[in-house]
């Protein structure tokens, strides 16, 4: 509810140096008849406009003046200042302009009800009410499922992944190249086979030098020379770019997984005898 106000102050009887302050404040009130008194009166959290003609107060000197109000808004006209406010406290206030004094009453819509009998009250006691978002709880519901579902089938395929042996856990991998960097996957994951069995690091090194490293191991012996071909030969495919047809890239393929049979082979018996020692 926005309500005006209009009033005027004179002057006359001011010192020189208040005679040189000239304003008045207006506060134009709706309904301002007597028949409409109760339009009349200001009630708590009602915005009163107020006008002040005067320049020779400052926003500053007025935001003071008018501490107890909440300023909703300050305009600086051309005769003086329009001041629109409100206060949440009921009482009387009295702010000096000037030699002069601006009261306003704010009252409780509370206080104007007029009833002297008691309150009928309600022994019922309301229950809560707990309003859900159900299209929210539904994503959230299905998000929550997702990722779950997710996690699981990764958390699956990496316990099964752990119990493959490395030639199992090759042949998958094998199985899932695509034409695309066939050979380069391929050696790659030859290496992963030959890291995973013998628990040394070859990713990186260059045929030669996988080919000295696997020197090192006494029971690759006999597979030296069938593990140099390939890989030699696979090298003169990838580095000089040369097409070969379908049959051939799959008699690689089928040449290196049965060189990996044989080294898996052998890498197990040799631990059976291992092990047959120490008992």
């Amino acid at each position: 509810m926005k309500r005006n106000f209009s009033g005027a102050v004179s002057a006359e009887g001011m010192s020189k140096k208040m005679k040189r302050i000239f304003f008045f404040v207006v506060a134009i009130i709706f309904f301002a008849s007597n028949v409409f008194a109760d339009a009349r009166n200001i009630f708590i959290g009602d915005i009163v406009t107020i006008k002040i003609s005067s320049r020779d107060f400052s926003s500053h000197e007025l935001t003071e003046k008018f501490g107890d109000f909440e300023i909703v808004e300050m305009k600086n006209e051309n005769d003086g200042w329009l001041v629109s406010l409100r206060t949440f406290e009921a009482g009387e206030y009295k702010i000096l302009l000037g030699n002069k004094y601006l009261t306003l009453k704010v009252a409780s819509v509370l206080e104007e009800i007029d009833r002297d009998e008691i309150f009928d009250g309600d022994s019922h006691i309301l229950e809560s009410v707990l309003l859900f978002d159900w299209f929210l709880l539904f994503c959230f519901s299905f998000c929550v499922f997702i990722f779950s579902g997710a996690f699981l089938f990764f958390k699956t395929k990496k316990q099964n992944a752990k119990k493959q042996n490395p030639l199992e856990r090759f042949f998958a991998r094998a199985r899932s190249l695509s034409d695309e960097n066939f050979f380069v996957d391929l050696t790659f994951f030859f290496k992963e086979f030959i890291e995973d069995l013998f628990a040394f690091r070859i990713i990186g090194k260059t045929s030669t030098e996988i080919i000295f490293e696997l020197k090192q191991i006494k029971s690759l012996d006999f597979m030296l020379a069938e593990i140099s071909e390939w890989l030699f030969e696979c090298d003169r495919i990838k580095f000089t770019g040369v097409e070969i047809s379908a049959e051939e890239k799959h008699a690689h393929y089928e040449k290196l997984i049965l060189i990996a049979e044989k080294i898996f082979a052998r890498a197990e018996s040799a631990k059976k005898i291992a092990s047959q020692k120490k008992d």
